[in-house]
């Protein structure tokens, strides 16, 4: 599918569209990640598990930039990753203003019906 179809689609049916783990998914090309919020992405999980703590900066300095969401998240899958505990990860409380501004649009747009 092509992206902005794929972006179209999740907003048409109430959604927005993050980016999860650009720090793992561009390991090394870490600009994609600009590029996908220039057409049309909403945020990037900026905080996991997985992220250095550079790419978190990048990461951060990105959303900030481009006004963007910042999300962050554990990815605990019980079983297959016994050493990560959910809802655990590495932040910055710098931004934990930022991180519940994307918990509040997430419940605005459930409010509406969406």
């Amino acid at each position: 599918m092509d992206y902005r179809d794929a972006v179209e689609l999740v907003r048409d049916n109430g959604g927005t569209p993050v980016v999860a783990h650009p720090g793992l998914n561009f390991r090394g090309r870490e600009e994609v990640a600009e590029q996908l919020l220039d057409r049309g992405a909403a945020g990037l999980e900026v905080f996991n598990n997985y992220h250095t703590p550079e790419q978190a900066v990048y990461f951060t300095s990105l959303v900030l930039s481009k006004g963007a969401l910042m999300t962050c998240g554990s990815d605990f899958y019980g079983k297959t990753k016994p050493r990560i505990a959910v809802g655990r990860f590495p932040a910055d409380s710098r931004f934990d203003g930022r991180l519940s501004d994307f918990v509040n649009h997430v419940n605005r747009i459930g409010g509406q019906g969406v």
